[in-house]
């Protein structure tokens, strides 16, 4: 049983405030793990530090079960993972069989709410965000075709303070000059040209293990909301703005 403490950490907007239900934090122990394996990403020696794995890993869980009890107060959660340390390399050149960080993601509920809330805990290189990684091609299509027909709203999402603050801009690989049916001189054609779409504000380590992380996490979560909530009406709709669900 979680005991909330219903103290709003800041306004997101009028409307929006975030609520810190449960504050976990990540141990030194789970970064000094990962920073160890970084050095000895081998078999033998994660097998003998297997007891240090379990209580990183244990920690890591409690982690992302804190974010989803939290994110319920202002979104709805219908699912979570934490990714395996294991690695698949069998199709890598990198042979190392462990990866050197926890990942997780925590994905919004029913069709009418897009994007999946992401993050990486890595020594020197946590990141926090989500977005659009991989779209299948109806949905990219959908995308181009909005920005093609519109792209201001987009073009205000992310030119927003907040956004900016967090996060700098929208990532993500494009093609190289215009996908097939689009014209390369269209004036939006900088938006029409990707494939991708996600945005990651990064971490210290010292971040990382203040006891206010996780109520920069969900700061973070809630300053990409806006973007996932726009693209959800997107994917959502079609062109003249009626609702395919």
């Amino acid at each position: 049983m979680v005991d909330p403490f219903f103290v709003p950490i800041f306004k997101v907007t009028s409307a929006i405030c975030i609520y810190l239900y449960r504050s976990v934090m990540i141990k030194k122990q789970s970064l000094d793990f990962l920073k160890s394996i970084q050095k000895n990403n081998n078999k033998e020696w994660f097998a003998e530090h297997k007891p240090n794995y379990l209580e990183a890993h244990s920690n890591a869980k409690s982690f992302l079960k804190g974010l989803e009890e939290n994110l319920n107060s202002t979104d709805s959660i219908e699912g979570t993972k934490l990714f395996r340390i294991y690695k698949d390399v069998r199709f890598s050149k990198d042979k190392t069989p462990y990866k050197t960080y926890f990942s997780g993601y925590l994905k919004r509920a029913g069709a009418d709410r897009r994007g999946s809330y992401y993050f990486s805990i890595e020594p020197g290189n946590t990141i926090v965000g989500g977005g659009f990684y991989g779209p299948n091609k109806e949905d990219l299509l959908r995308i181009r075709k909005e920005f093609e027909m519109d792209a201001s709203e987009i073009e205000k999402i992310t030119s927003d303070k907040t956004f900016k603050k967090y996060f700098g801009e929208l990532q993500g690989d494009g093609v190289a000059t215009a996908p097939r049916g689009f014209d390369k001189e269209h004036p939006n054609i900088r938006w029409i040209r990707k494939k991708q779409f996600y945005a990651f504000r990064k971490f210290t380590d010292k971040e990382v293990l203040d006891d206010s992380f996780v109520v920069e996490v969900l700061r973070t979560f809630a300053a990409i909301r806006p973007f996932f909530d726009y693209m959800s009406e997107v994917l959502t709709t079609d062109l003249n703005g009626e609702s395919i669900l």
